[in-house]
């Protein structure tokens, strides 16, 4: 046994509600009664696979927050901060829709991600979907730009880009 697995097994063992359980050749430490289970062995494979994984999807959310930015005549960290102006907040919701859309992060991260909540991803996303009706000029021209980039180096792998968005 591993020494975290022994220490994770003594650590239950003092508690006496734990009990290990192997599930497709993982071990997991269950704490049935507050339905908690901590996943303990096959631990350098697991975590190497997530924090590839994790690193990978931090890389795409600040490539698209620089691109975002640069589109809209920003600079990435003014996204971060309590600036209102127009391609400030634009750019902040190109870059919220394409995390929600096309990253598949909750609204909640997306928003976490510029010091938002989950209200604003939600509104930005509405903004970058609806038709171009309600839009200043200025933000056709940025959302056209960025769709035009993005899809230029398939960043949009799931054709949510619509005909109608330009």
């Amino acid at each position: 046994m591993k020494v975290f697995e022994k220490e994770k097994h003594d650590f239950a063992i003092e508690l006496g509600v734990a009990i290990y359980e192997l599930v497709d050749s993982s071990l997991f430490l269950c704490f049935p009664e507050q339905g908690i289970r901590v996943y303990v062995a096959s631990g350098i494979d697991a975590h190497r696979r997530y924090t590839e994984i994790k690193y990978k999807e931090e890389n795409r959310a600040f490539y698209i927050t620089h691109l975002a930015a640069e589109v809209c005549g920003t600079d990435p960290m003014e996204m971060k901060q309590k600036i209102r102006t127009e391609n400030v907040v634009f750019a902040r919701y190109l870059a919220m829709w394409y995390m929600v859309t096309e990253m598949d992060m909750s609204y909640r991260l997306a928003g976490a991600y510029f010091t938002r909540d989950h209200a604003t991803a939600i509104h930005g996303k509405k903004i970058i979907d609806n038709k171009d009706q309600f839009l200043s000029p200025q933000q056709r021209k940025w959302k056209s730009v960025f769709f035009s980039v993005a899809e230029s180096k398939n960043l949009l792998q799931r054709n949510t880009l619509k005909k109608d968005t330009f």
